[in-house]
């Protein structure tokens, strides 16, 4: 499968950094969030004189207007090769925020910073709680990205918004929406990926 790569050849200054960045929303304020990610340490040259060094995540709540609503918080950062013959040389690291009030998302960050080497980031998840839970293999799984009432990424069987199937913001557990699927004892229904 794949990983996100951040490779350094060369810095010119100690605050020298590759950093990918994602606005997240529907989230709401007053409440904890975990953002987590796999990141694998491959090869690393701390800069001399910088003060970070190494591959960390960071996570900044944003307000409706997309500005940022209070102060960047940051993940332990990895700082040495991490053990290839573990997990293949991944890693699991995580941030926690509160987001204040006036919050309505947040924006998310993989970060490369003061040395030279390569970095992979992988299986990278928000979610609500102050934990992180092994990883969602799931696309789209609360029902968030729809097109024409049917959710993105799920294969429909025997459903459709005829017979009062299709993605609602009437329940939700997480998030805003959810899938509906009105039960019919001849037929069969299920979503699967």
């Amino acid at each position: 499968s794949k990983a996100m790569k951040i490779s350094i050849s060369e810095l010119s200054e100690t605050t020298g950094r590759i950093y990918a960045l994602q606005d997240i929303g529907n989230l709401k304020e007053n409440k904890t969030y975990t953002f987590s990610a796999y990141v694998n340490v491959s090869e690393i040259e701390k800069y001399e004189g910088a003060s970070v060094s190494g591959a960390y995540l960071s996570i900044r709540p944003l307000n409706a207007a997309g500005d940022f609503n209070g102060a960047p918080v940051y993940s332990k950062i990895i700082s040495d090769v991490t053990t290839q013959d573990i997990n293949n040389g991944f890693r699991r690291i995580s941030v926690n925020i509160n987001l204040p009030a006036g919050s309505v998302g947040a924006r998310v960050y993989t970060i490369f910073k003061g040395a030279t080497g390569t970095v992979y980031f992988d299986g990278l998840q928000v979610e609500y709680g102050s934990y992180k839970n092994p990883f969602n293999f799931l696309i789209n799984s609360g029902f968030e990205f729809e097109t024409d009432h049917m959710p993105n990424a799920w294969v429909p069987s025997n459903i459709s918004t005829e017979t009062e199937d299709y993605v609602t913001i009437t329940n939700s557990f997480s998030g805003s929406k959810s899938m509906k699927i009105t039960g019919e004892a001849d037929s069969d229904k299920r979503l699967y990926q």
